[in-house]
């Protein structure tokens, strides 16, 4: 995102890497690929793909709690601002 440093303060974008980097920390783009080739491979069980949705959603819950957690260098209210 080209235009994000320009739309965000510097603590915010401290706090959009810090959640970024738990995804890098925690492997979540190979397991988001394979929780989708998993719901797109079984569609005919629409449980797979509900479960892979949840999963996917608390992924995003605890990358904004690594970057919001306290000593993590930005305060959750960045966190909470770069979201808005």
């Amino acid at each position: 995102a080209e235009g994000l440093q320009d739309a965000l303060s510097p603590a915010e974008l401290r706090a959009v890497f810090r959640h970024e980097l738990a995804h890098l920390v925690r492997r979540d783009p190979l397991r988001f690929a394979a929780l989708r080739f998993a719901a797109k491979t079984l569609f005919w069980l629409p449980l797979i793909r509900v479960l892979a949705e949840d999963l996917m959603g608390e992924a995003e819950l605890a990358a904004d709690d690594f970057a919001a957690a306290p000593g993590s260098g930005s305060d959750p209210l960045d966190m909470a601002s770069a979201l808005v």
